[in-house]
């Protein structure tokens, strides 16, 4: 080796005293050797080891989070804790709660536990590397707590990125089989949870009928009874159509009697050509508020009622005039008329 770094620096015309790389040889092998030697000897230090609960109670959800690594103070081989703090190659600690806690836990009435780790530093120190002496454990204890398992039903809902084409409308409404999953956990967090989400689909442009199977999305804190649901959608061909449809009068009082001018409106529509002949005027509803009055002869109409699937809805007109009456006098507008 010496010979070769006299020739690297003849290369590069540069003059050293042929003594040095030989020193600098010695330097470098006393080193190694002192870093072996070093990492030979006994160390305390602190390494954080992953933890693992498992046998936890039947029909209890906890609720409380213990911590996911452990952090102990431990004697051992340099070179050991080398290993760790460039790779952590620890295997996880692994704690039975139920074992632990002689089955406690599986009484009705018991909701909290509280695991003194230094209790069991000894069952701890056997599941760690031979040459791993352990001396103390970071946190000193875990409170475990516990609510009672509930279960109940919630909606699914898809997640999905879908476009049509122009002359291209749904057919049907998005279908998801199931469309509703048992969710499992404690009730704080069941009675929070509205719906369950698939994960997201790209579907493109959708031209005919499309279908495919969506994982559901994980909720911390509970389970859920089905992992999957299948989606489907599917499009055809939208034609317009036209009805009229009378329009409903809102909040008029008992002792009111109205007239509308006129008292319908005349509508239009998109709807698929499987559904042109299912819709009727009887599914659409539209209404004029008399609370919504504005000083004028005219009252506003509005949709109060449309079928699904249908796109492109427009009608007219948009305001209608009235008349009042009563049993002795008669009111257009906002004006009196007496008969």
């Amino acid at each position: 080796m010496g010979s070769r770094i006299v020739a690297f620096l003849k290369k590069y015309h540069l003059s050293v005293d042929r003594k040095i790389p030989g020193y600098l040889v010695c330097v470098a092998i006393a080193t190694v050797l002192w870093f072996l030697n070093a990492l030979n000897k006994e160390y305390i230090g602190t390494v954080s080891y992953p933890v693992e609960y498992i046998d936890l109670p039947a029909g209890k959800f906890l609720t409380s989070r213990p911590p996911e690594r452990l952090d102990f103070e431990v004697s051992t081989k340099g070179y050991t804790l080398l290993r760790y703090w460039i790779s952590s190659p620890f295997r996880p600690i692994v704690l039975d709660i139920n074992t632990l806690s002689n089955q406690t836990l599986e009484k009705q009435d018991v909701w909290e536990y509280t695991l003194k780790l230094n209790d069991i530093r000894e069952k701890i120190n056997q599941r760690m590397e031979n040459n791993i002496r352990l001396l103390g454990i970071h946190p000193e204890e875990i409170l475990f707590v516990f609510s009672p398992a509930v279960a109940r039903e919630v909606a699914v809902r898809p997640d999905i990125d879908y476009s049509l084409e122009k002359q291209g409308i749904l057919k049907n409404k998005i279908e998801t089989v199931p469309d509703v999953v048992v969710v499992n956990g404690p009730r704080s967090i069941i009675d929070t949870i509205r719906y369950i989400s698939t994960a997201s689909w790209n579907a493109g442009v959708i031209t005919k009928k499309a279908e495919k199977k969506l994982r559901l999305l994980p909720v911390p804190g509970i389970t859920l009874e089905t992992g999957e649901v299948t989606v489907t959608l599917e499009a055809e061909r939208a034609t317009e159509a036209r009805k009229t449809v009378p329009v409903e009068i809102l909040n008029l009082p008992k002792h009111l009697q109205i007239k509308l001018f006129p008292a319908s409106v005349e509508i239009s529509y998109e709807v698929g050509l499987s559904r042109y002949d299912k819709i009727t005027e009887q599914d659409f509803r539209f209404a004029a508020d008399y609370n919504r009055r504005d000083g004028s002869a005219y009252l506003t109409v509005t949709p109060a009622g449309v079928p699904e699937l249908i796109r492109n809805l427009s009608f007219q007109p948009h305001r209608v005039e009235y008349i009042l009456e009563t049993r002795t006098q008669a009111t257009t507008g906002t004006g009196d008329a007496h008969y």
